[in-house]
């Protein structure tokens, strides 16, 4: 399938499909923690996403990389705020919150495709589903990406918000 006809397929479409080199991949609905823990995130972060002029989006926004492949992370902030309808145009932070299914596209598949193909992206994390952890990684001077491991009363600063982001703010109604 070449980009063209996808995204033609995707707009008609009643399930959303990650693309990559030609193939589809259907997305299964999350479960309810999951859909908790990004409204959890997308609440604390409203504020500094309003002050700043970006924009924050959930699981029906699509990232486009450089190699012309599609996904949908959980929750991705864009700045400057976005002008497309299904797509998020600058992520500058992106949240996948692993599930049993998922966590290894997240891991592998994903973190390659957003660190290598997606400039404007300053932080990628890595949300835990079954307890209070977080992979943070984060674009530092060259391009290196650093690794930080966040778990029971952690704090990250999400740069491009220049905002502070803590645990119990991501996990505050999820009780694990």
């Amino acid at each position: 399938m070449t980009e063209a006809q996808y995204l033609e397929f995707e707009r008609n479409s009643e399930v959303r499909h990650e693309f990559e080199d030609g193939l589809l991949w259907a997305m299964a609905g999350d479960k309810k923690v999951n859909n908790r823990i990004a409204f959890d995130i997308g609440q604390a972060l409203d504020p500094a996403v309003l002050r700043s002029g970006c924009s924050i989006h959930f699981s029906d926004t699509r990232v486009r990389t450089q190699r012309g492949n599609f996904y949908y992370p959980d929750v991705v902030v864009s700045c400057p705020a976005d002008t497309d309808v299904y797509e998020a145009q600058f992520p500058c932070v992106i949240f996948e919150i692993l599930s049993e299914s998922t966590q290894t596209r997240d891991r592998t598949v994903k973190f390659d495709a957003y660190t290598y193909t997606l400039p404007s992206l300053e932080q990628y994390l890595l949300v835990s589903s079954e307890e209070r952890k977080v992979e943070v990684y984060t674009r530092a001077e060259g391009g290196i990406w650093t690794y930080q491991r966040l778990d029971e009363a952690g704090t990250l600063q999400v740069k491009c918000l220049d905002t502070t982001l803590t645990l119990e703010q991501m996990y505050r109604n999820v009780p694990l």
